[in-house]
């Protein structure tokens, strides 16, 4: 068992209450999973360097708990890429780097779910444009992380999923650019 397991167990619990709480208002998903994994996450010591080796652990207790609830995934994603980035106390690249390792995780194990793979992209770009926009980082820069994750994401499911998500993010989201490297768009 990893060392992480139970701290996680703790956060699916977590998530699932503050969306049972939220009584189902967009807003109050978002805020209530952003509070649970900021507090979860400090609480756990999963910050820094562990933080990344985490990640899977950490989106799968997110989106399991989402699920639990009944929860608009769209709606958990927001919260847990923006709580999550609070969380960790990054910026710049690593705080990008961060953003396309959970923004991934999170896609792939949604996906495992049945969500829609470019509404949950969508929303995670979301997520992180609060997030940089909350701390005064580039809102381009962190978009573009999330939205570069979430193809790389879609593309392990099918090149079908990649082209959808890149399609769908890559004229911006929220009035926010969103970049796309050419080497991406060659392997679409």
């Amino acid at each position: 068992m990893s060392k992480y397991s139970k701290p996680f167990s703790v956060l699916e619990y977590g998530i699932a209450e503050a969306v049972r709480h939220s009584g189902g208002a967009a807003q109050s998903v978002i805020d209530g999973v952003a509070a649970v994994m900021f507090v979860a996450l400090k609480d756990a010591g999963a910050i820094g360097h562990g933080l990344r080796d985490a990640m899977p652990l950490i989106a799968s207790a997110a989106v399991r708990g989402g699920e639990t609830a009944g929860a608009d995934l769209c709606y958990v994603a927001r919260g847990f890429l923006s709580g999550l980035l609070r969380a960790s106390g990054f910026t710049g690249a690593r705080a990008r780097e961060l953003i396309g390792v959970s923004a991934s995780g999170f896609l792939l194990d949604a996906i495992g779910e049945g969500a829609d793979a470019v509404e949950v992209s969508r929303c995670l770009v979301e997520g992180a444009i609060v997030w940089a926009s909350e701390v005064g980082e580039n809102e381009s820069a962190a978009a573009s992380a999330a939205a570069r994750a979430a193809v790389a994401a879609a593309r392990a499911v099918s090149s079908g999923a990649a082209r959808a998500v890149h399609d769908a993010l890559k004229d911006g989201v929220a009035g926010i650019d969103v970049v796309f490297a050419d080497a991406a768009r060659a392997k679409l």
